[in-house]
């Protein structure tokens, strides 16, 4: 299973993005028993797929492999940005992107035609392009505001500082997320909880 997931790990080194393989990866770590990997794998895929039944119930199961759990807390973030619970951003996208060319359409039929661009439908039109726009920024926003990290080693010490004589603070172990808060060469600054 570890041969085939880095066979499969090949693939996802193209410009490849899709769901099915990243899931494929993670079911291939997962039945090598890597459960940080595996949870990587299927974040991944969740970011394409997200409403996949088959990719959350492994996520699921991975998750109650990991032997850190975290305390569940408020996300305001995901109360804020619900909707990529039920649209992946290549949906979203693709809907800004229809809605732009419609409304573009619209605008060049009605100049020609002497009439005035911003009525009813045209408004209507107008306002769903850009919701879709403002969502579609929005998502991006969410995905790329402090990264978010699984620990893939079997163990990984948490210090207070940078130096290997700094504080050990805690222990991950594979599977875990955390918040990336900064990075510097070799070290990590991460949030945990």
């Amino acid at each position: 299973f570890e041969e085939a997931a880095r066979s499969f790990e090949t693939v996802a080194q193209t410009p490849v993005r899709n769901a099915s393989l990243y899931y494929n990866i993670g079911n291939a770590w997962l039945k090598a028993d890597d459960t940080g990997r595996a949870i990587l794998w299927y974040e991944r895929a969740k970011l394409l797929a997200p409403k996949d039944a088959d990719l959350l119930y492994n996520l699921n199961y991975a998750e109650s492999r990991v032997q850190d759990k975290q305390t569940a807390g408020i996300d305001y973030l995901d109360l804020i940005f619900f909707w990529d619970k039920l649209f992946s951003v290549f949906w979203i996208q693709m809907a800004a992107a229809a809605l732009s060319f419609a409304f573009f359409i619209w605008a060049a039929v009605r100049t020609l035609a002497g009439k005035p661009v911003f009525s009813g439908f045209g408004i209507g039109l107008a306002s769903l392009f850009l919701l879709a726009v403002m969502l579609s920024g929005l998502t991006w926003y969410k995905q790329n505001q402090g990264q978010k990290a699984v620990i893939i080693a079997a163990r990984t010490d948490v210090r207070s500082g940078t130096a290997e004589s700094a504080t050990k603070l805690f222990t991950l172990h594979s599977g875990s997320r955390v918040r990336v808060m900064e990075k510097r060469p070799d070290v990590l600054k991460i949030q945990f909880s």
